[in-house]
């Protein structure tokens, strides 16, 4: 008898008007791959452009931040001593695209994370589960670079990160097989979020995508500046907005190699992009490590509600805050340091 599949969505509190899916109707637009200006600078620190370009567009990049040949060997390495059973072979790409979803079990979700629409998030609970490994905490969230950025962007101290997002990972589509973006927005309370690249990704290979300015737009609609709450009557505007902006703006999607960061607002519009590697006949395996930061020494609480907490998005280091103010036009960049 096969083993039915028990995908652990129970991790979400699907009722966040956050969560709720994109109408239909809604036509997105293919992503422009991004290219970087010539202000942006690879060093730890931030010059006035990059900051100008940040608050405008809800990101920058630094290129080369993390220079660490050992951990992303070590990250690439464990990706594969966790497939279940051996269901996907790193010297095997036919075992990878497409992969094997009908055959993931509710143990494996639960030991190694689940994999959905080609998107295996590795990350499990607890003080020692996967996300909370040395190589990641240490040589990747906490990073000393990592941390000269953040505190450029959000002040100090910064509060060190205890774990990871995971590895997130996203295997190639079938050649010629029609595929549909999880265009979303985050409800967390991170102050900025980092996406670290920890293999090459190429253009159209599933690289992370973001909506440039959508978060200018929808800080006005959460209870907080950056709380994950949100306030029923504020929903549905959220909600038209969010559709206006996917409707008329043109994403954009980051390549790059190990090391590369991509900082981001945590209110941005986003997506994982489409893994179109097998198409092209070099299928590659898309590896990025989602790290979130907020400032130490505030009076933090768990969101039974939603998360992040105990049984909601647990695999979020960050938490909401009492010191936290309610938006409004001009606060965006309070508590900032840009």
């Amino acid at each position: 008898m096969a083993t039915q599949t028990i995908l652990r969505e129970a991790d979400y509190n699907e009722g966040h008007a956050a969560s709720l899916a994109i109408s239909p109707e809604i036509s997105i637009k293919e992503p422009l791959t991004f290219r970087d200006p010539d202000y942006f600078d690879p060093t730890p620190f931030l010059n006035q452009q990059e900051i100008k370009h940040f608050k405008k567009e809800g990101f920058i990049v630094k290129r080369q931040l993390i220079k660490d040949e050992e951990t992303f060997q070590k990250i690439k390495d464990h990706i594969w001593a966790n497939v279940p059973r051996s269901l996907m072979k790193q010297n095997n790409p036919q075992t990878w695209i497409e992969p094997p979803e009908n055959k993931w079990t509710e143990s494996d979700s639960l030991k190694v994370g689940h994999l959905k629409n080609r998107n295996w998030k590795i990350r499990s609970k607890g003080s020692n589960g996967l996300g909370t490994e040395d190589f990641l905490v240490k040589n990747i969230a906490n990073s000393p670079n990592m941390l000269k950025v953040v505190e450029s962007l959000i002040g100090s101290p910064v509060r060190p990160p205890k774990r990871v997002r995971g590895i997130y990972c996203v295997f190639p589509s079938k050649p010629g097989s029609q595929e549909k973006y999880n265009v979303h927005v985050d409800y967390i309370p991170s102050h900025v979020t980092a996406m670290v690249i920890a293999d090459q990704i190429r253009p159209g290979c599933g690289g992370f995508m973001l909506w440039p300015g959508s978060h200018i737009e929808l800080h006005r609609y959460w209870n907080t500046a950056h709380g994950g709450g949100m306030d029923h009557e504020k929903s549905k505007n959220f909600l038209e907005a969010r559709e206006k902006i996917i409707g008329g703006t043109t994403p954009v999607e980051f390549i790059g190699s190990a090391g590369d960061v991509i900082f981001w607002h945590p209110r941005a519009i986003h997506s994982a992009g489409i893994n179109r590697s097998a198409e092209h006949g070099d299928p590659l395996v898309r590896v990025i490590i989602p790290c979130d930061f907020q400032l130490a020494g505030l009076a933090y609480v768990d969101d039974e509600k939603f998360g992040p907490s105990e049984d909601y998005q647990w695999w979020i280091d960050t938490r909401n805050f009492e010191e936290d103010m309610p938006p409004n036009t001009t606060n965006i960049w309070n508590d900032w340091a840009i």
